[in-house]
């Protein structure tokens, strides 16, 4: 077999693999309740109202001069939160559950996606929500007539599971790629991220380690070894997607890398880190495999 025909092989491998439409139903569910979070925790309402002035609408709603009343956000957060109401509640149904799920899943995230371009206001979907966004969108189109006791792989069910995996691999692979592509080795080897370490000091709300930031950042060899860290995760995410072997490694290396953002940054991008958990971890599996270990006795 030419190398051409092994890679193409394996993609498609990766691709059609067939999945539990168990695991499908539990990550349709989690971005659904990541949904709801999202709008919860930091719902769009309280930018309004907000200067025209100050409003650079994403091409999506360019039809608009001004930040939408703040009635019109509500009503939307409101429908993204009895879309998910409605997604688990009609679940329980089997004549209702394809349908319904459905229509309650692509009603949150187009609304959702409408929702996530107000916050920046500054022509682009706020970074925070991008892999919450495109990491669900493959789920459009997927199958919702499975229930959480059906384990029988499917190749429906893997196409959609693997599809979001993708997606999540395309994501972090880019980003690592343009930092190589914008600077080069430099990126690693120069004191870029010494500088981005140092600036909590100047910060009006200090990150909550920042002192650790400071040890990192006084030591070159130290803070270029973090940055070879954070290009070698974000290049080689990719491999998450051709070898599930990988994937506990990437799914630590996630939790490492967003609650280190956080912590030496101050930073917030908890959820992505939510996201590859969701996504990477077959969660039925891990039930079932809790589930038949041995309860200890005591004598």
């Amino acid at each position: 077999m030419s190398v051409l025909g092994a890679v193409r092989r394996r993609l498609h491998d990766s691709l059609f693999g067939p999945e539990t439409p168990a695991r499908l139903v539990v990550l349709q569910g989690g971005f659904m309740a990541f949904f709801a979070a999202r709008i919860l925790y930091e719902p769009a309402h309280r930018l309004t109202p907000q200067p025209s002035g100050l409003f650079r609408p994403v091409p999506m709603i360019q039809f608009l001069d001004r930040m939408p009343p703040k009635a019109i956000v509500v009503a939307g957060e409101v429908l993204v939160l009895l879309a998910t109401f409605t997604w688990f509640l009609v679940g329980r149904s089997p004549s209702w559950r394809a349908r319904g799920r459905r229509i309650a899943y692509v009603t949150a995230w187009v609304v959702f996606l409408l929702l996530a371009t107000l916050p920046a206001s500054r022509g682009k979907i706020w970074h925070r929500d991008l892999l919450l966004i495109w990491g669900s969108a493959p789920l459009l189109l997927a199958p919702t007539d499975g229930g959480i006791h059906h384990r029988a792989p499917t190749r429906r069910a893997g196409f959609a599971v693997n599809s979001s995996i993708a997606f999540l691999s395309v994501a972090y692979f880019c980003t690592g790629f343009q930092k190589l592509k914008a600077s080069g080795l430099e990126w690693i080897f120069s004191d870029n991220l010494q500088w981005a370490l140092y600036w909590g000091r100047v910060r009006g709300d200090p990150p909550p380690w920042r002192e650790l930031a400071f040890f990192i950042a006084d030591r070159p060899w130290l803070s270029q070894l973090s940055a070879a860290f954070i290009v070698a995760f974000e290049v080689g995410f990719f491999l998450v997607f051709f070898f599930p072997k990988t994937r506990r490694a990437f799914l630590i290396g996630a939790w490492m890398f967003h609650v280190g953002t956080y912590l030496m940054l101050g930073l917030d991008y908890w959820f992505y880190a939510f996201v590859v958990t969701l996504v990477l971890v077959d969660w039925p599996k891990l039930a079932d495999r809790i589930r038949r270990q041995p309860v200890p006795t005591t004598a």
